[in-house]
């Protein structure tokens, strides 16, 4: 009888303890959801700033000089973005250009023979594949034009100053054309480069959960470049003309915010 009295206890007691468990989680679980609605509901309301790390890629189609040398290109771009308060954006970012559409394909003619091939050390048509290589820095300036149901997601727009660089890249497969050793294709590859302007308008979106953030929008870029090479093998001649290169196209991205919470907020419904 003791025995059975001690195990009815033993139950007992262990029945209270799930209970105050159970209890316990559903009090956490209620504060938890008031906390993340208020933190929401602040968010929305509210222009947070933060640090906004950028990865993105873009598709870009060329005007003037650069259509002239090289088709449409894609881009890999990384950023960092610092948001005021009052939803303005002070950015930096950075993007690899790449191709392999190149229009200026003659820059090879003087060593090419009649049969219209590049011969290699064994008197064979040599394997030559050329593409554009290029990158852009930008420092850039603008604001977030927030929603009402969202403060710090809306219309983007950035104005900004920064360098445009390109070239025509010529990979030798075997590297077995001594006319194209290293050395050489600096005579070649067209490198150019100067200042650029360049304007976004897009969407920003910054998810009051912190979930999903992203960015999507349109891109304009207009570039004062110059060839920097000393001499282009293929003229014999130092190319000192200005060039004006445009690329528009789209780019978007996902956004990783890093906010600077203020050391007190108060948070409401």
């Amino acid at each position: 009888m003791r025995y059975y009295l001690n195990k009815h206890n033993f139950k007992l007691g262990n029945n209270i303890k799930v209970l105050i468990f159970k209890t316990y989680i559903v009090i956490t679980a209620l504060l938890l959801s008031k906390l993340i609605n208020a933190q929401t509901t602040y968010f929305r309301d509210t222009t947070l700033n933060g640090s906004l790390i950028t990865i993105g890629f873009g598709y870009h189609f060329p005007g003037q000089d650069l259509a002239n040398r090289f088709g449409n290109n894609a881009s890999i771009e990384l950023g960092l973005t610092e948001k005021l308060r009052d939803n303005w954006l002070i950015r930096a970012n950075g993007s690899f250009l790449f191709s392999d559409k190149v229009r200026e394909n003659n820059i090879l003619k003087n060593i090419t023979n009649s049969n219209d091939f590049i011969t290699n050390v064994n008197g064979m048509p040599g394997d030559i594949r050329i593409a554009m290589r290029g990158f852009n820095l930008n420092l850039s300036a603008g604001k977030i034009w927030g929603q009402k149901n969202n403060q710090n997601a809306g219309l983007t727009t950035l104005f900004g100053l920064g360098f445009l660089q390109h070239k025509i890249h010529i990979n030798v497969i075997n590297n077995d054309i001594p006319q194209l050793e290293k050395q050489y294709l600096k005579g070649y590859d067209r490198l150019s480069n100067g200042a650029l302007l360049s304007q976004y308008i897009g969407y920003t979106y910054l998810s009051p959960k912190d979930l999903v953030n992203f960015y999507v929008g349109l891109e304009f870029i207009q570039a004062f470049t110059k060839n920097r090479r000393d001499i282009n093998f293929d003229t014999m001649m130092k190319d000192e003309t200005p060039r004006l290169d445009l690329l528009f196209g789209i780019k978007a991205g996902w956004i990783i915010p890093i906010y600077h919470q203020p050391s007190q907020i108060e948070y409401y419904d």
